[in-house]
């Protein structure tokens, strides 16, 4: 994979000057090479900027180039050439960029499918791109938060991988605010959704895809990618579902879940418990049993001695399956 390297003379224009070095040639990204003395012109389908883990200020400044032939290519631009250029460089405009490096680099760009999205999880210091078909949305969900503000709302829509696997991502209120699904979910072509700057998290064991401030959106970008997509689902001639509350809400809840073991919640009291949710991972053992006294080894029903068998644990106890009065024996 070939990146480009922002040096301080370098220049961004649409029109040729007169100080342009004659023996520069105008390139494609496809065909760019080191040493190459050449130009190239552009457009700057996404802006980011790189923060090392536990640093507070970026190292440098990275663009996504993407040419008119559809070919693209990582930009790096130093950091002491970030203050000259990173707040004149705007997203979705085109320049011309001369006097540059290139350097080849081993790793390739591209989307994450579901193989790689399930190796990862929400402690790995990486962001997920992803690219798939809008296939369905839900409306928004309150959620509490543990910045003070009392309940803030969430939004999941499902699309459909080039593998045919759904994924959801969870999506801020605030984030997708511009976008209008409803308007989206009524085109006569399901609209392809390019996401980039996610990370992954867990429902269960289900993963799915949450969003961040750095998190971006393209509707129906101009990419192979996205041609693959519509290629393989041309027949596809099913309507954008509208997620039901308890769907949407699987991975919101979950999301927003505190991590406990059976051991903390059995002393909660209901004060403490109410309104919290709670993920708690569990392995269950084989062969459990218990032992009656008049037959034998059978397998624990849990009753509610008391009848009430909304509350908690209280009151409850092991019981032969094969008689009501409790018998356990261990």
């Amino acid at each position: 994979m070939l990146s480009l390297f922002w040096s301080s003379a370098s220049l961004m224009t649409l029109s040729l000057s007169k100080k342009d070095p004659p023996e520069l040639i105008h390139v494609g990204l496809s065909h760019l090479r080191p040493s190459l003395m050449a130009y190239v012109i552009a457009r700057v389908a996404r802006k980011w900027e790189t923060i090392i883990l536990a640093e507070t200020y970026p190292i440098n400044t990275d663009l996504l180039l993407v040419d008119d032939k559809g070919d693209s290519m990582e930009v790096v631009i130093a950091h002491e050439c970030m203050q000259r250029f990173s707040d004149n460089i705007v997203e979705g405009t085109v320049y011309k960029i001369l006097h540059f490096q290139v350097s080849d680099r081993k790793k390739k760009y591209k989307f994450a499918d579901m193989e790689e999205i399930k190796k990862r999880s929400e402690r790995d210091p990486v962001f997920t791109d992803v690219i798939g078909m809008f296939v369905g949305y839900g409306d928004p969900i309150a959620v509490s938060v543990d910045s003070g503000t009392p309940m803030v709302d969430k939004i999941d829509i499902n699309l459909r991988l080039l593998s045919g696997e759904i994924l959801r991502v969870s999506f801020w209120a605030n984030h997708i605010s511009h976008l209008n699904l409803a308007e989206l979910a009524a085109m006569q072509e399901k609209p392809i959704f390019a996401i980039g700057g996610t990370t992954v998290q867990s429902f269960s064991a289900t993963k799915y895809l949450s969003s961040l401030s750095s998190t971006k959106i393209y509707v129906n970008p101009d990419i192979k990618e996205a041609d693959q997509i519509r290629e393989r689902f041309k027949d596809d001639q099913t309507p954008v579902m509208l997620l039901t509350n308890d769907k949407a809400s699987q991975s919101l809840s979950l999301g927003n879940a505190k991590d406990a073991t059976i051991f903390d919640l059995l002393y909660l009291d209901r004060d403490r418990a109410q309104g919290q949710k709670y993920r708690v991972e569990v392995h269950a053992a084989k062969g459990c049993a218990v032992s009656c006294t008049q037959h034998g080894l059978v397998t624990p029903r849990l009753v509610s001695v008391d009848g009430h068998r909304n509350q908690a644990t209280r009151g409850r106890t092991n019981c032969c399956n094969q008689r009501q009065s409790s018998t356990p024996n261990y």
